[in-house]
């Protein structure tokens, strides 16, 4: 038996078999019955809550003309600052040193500067007609029986339930 959770009043008493038939025997023997009766007397039954319905797959990518435009708003500025403001201060160094000085100015402005402020400003049309996408099938259940190595859990919950 175990607490369900830190503040609840709940309980979950927990039954492990090493198949699904002895789960099933244990549930329809004398001996299960007796003992549901004698801990209904203590404490009410919980039902476990009804399965939540699949969530919806992640949103569908906006279109990608979109998406190279909004990142076209935002990487021309900010070439074009550091050509005009940082570029000239580096023409001493070879090619590959001032292209590597102008990535990491361009991709520190747009990490933190220009998209944050352009996806507030446009986010919403970037993301107008994407809902979310189907959720993806469920695999189906293989209705081959359970091993006999297998351990199989039976939990009930029961409220007002104290520990012995």
């Amino acid at each position: 038996m175990e607490k369900a959770s830190g503040d609840s009043g709940d309980w979950l008493v927990i039954c492990w078999f090493d198949s699904a038939e002895s789960a099933g025997e244990w549930a329809r023997s004398r001996s299960h019955a007796t003992w549901r009766e004698y801990v209904g007397r203590f404490a009410t039954r919980v039902e476990p809550p009804a399965q939540a319905p699949p969530a919806a797959g992640p949103p569908k990518p906006p279109p990608r003309w979109k998406t190279a435009l909004v990142t076209l708003v935002a990487v021309f500025p900010a070439v074009l600052l550091v050509n005009v403001t940082v570029i000239p201060r580096v023409t001493g160094l070879p090619l590959l040193a001032r292209t590597l000085v102008l990535c990491v100015c361009v991709t520190g402005l747009m990490t933190w500067v220009l998209m944050p402020q352009v996806m507030k400003v446009l986010g919403p049309w970037l993301r107008r007609g994407t809902a979310a996408a189907p959720p993806a099938p469920r695999p189906e259940v293989d209705p081959a029986p359970a091993k006999a190595s297998t351990s199989i859990p039976s939990t009930t919950t029961w409220r007002g339930l104290q520990p012995p």
